[in-house]
């Protein structure tokens, strides 16, 4: 009977030890892709109007497959039963990569993208409190195939919208 009770004990706690194991396992061959916090705006009279530019990079050294990168901003309305945010697409021109390679030397910088945007943010933006654009990113692991969503959201157009062009490389600085 003693026998039995050990058995099945440990077959219970090596049994939870491997489910731990392979979860930690399966988090860390996820995609992980950093979004600028900010928006750069870079104002050129000779261009038209304003362009906005954000920032992003893989930060695995395998590559962000499937990529699906969607722009929207989230306008609040009332519904009748309460509040709801209705969602406006927002075109990108350079939205189109499937693939955002990984973190390699012989390619210094190629993990990093600049999402180009003609659309008007800050007009958005300044409608009111009630206006949110949000960036949305799912990818998957070349490896694994494991999906990960990447989200960040701009609220404020005196904060979020700076003026400028990010620096080169992997900064997220805008001068």
């Amino acid at each position: 009977m003693t026998a039995f009770v050990i058995t099945n004990t440990s077959g219970i706690a090596i049994g939870l030890f491997c489910s731990v194991l392979w979860l930690w396992l399966l988090r860390r061959i996820r995609p992980r892709i950093k979004i600028s916090s900010k928006i750069a705006e870079k104002v050129d009279p000779e261009l038209g109007p304003s362009r906005f530019y954000i920032k992003i990079s893989n930060l695995r050294r395998r590559a962000a497959v499937d990529l699906q990168i969607e722009l929207v901003t989230l306008h609040l309305k009332q519904a009748s039963n309460g509040e709801i945010y209705a969602k406006t697409m927002i075109p990108i021109q350079n939205a189109l990569p499937f693939v955002l390679p990984g973190r390699d030397a012989d390619c210094i910088y190629g993990h990093v993208l600049r999402l180009a945007i003609r659309h008007d943010l800050r007009a958005e933006l300044a409608n009111g409190e009630a206006t949110i654009v949000q960036l949305r990113i799912y990818a998957r692991d070349e490896l694994s195939g494991m999906g990960r969503v990447f989200e960040k959201r701009y609220t404020d157009p005196e904060t979020d919208l700076i003026q400028g062009a990010f620096s080169p490389g992997e900064t997220y600085e805008i001068h």
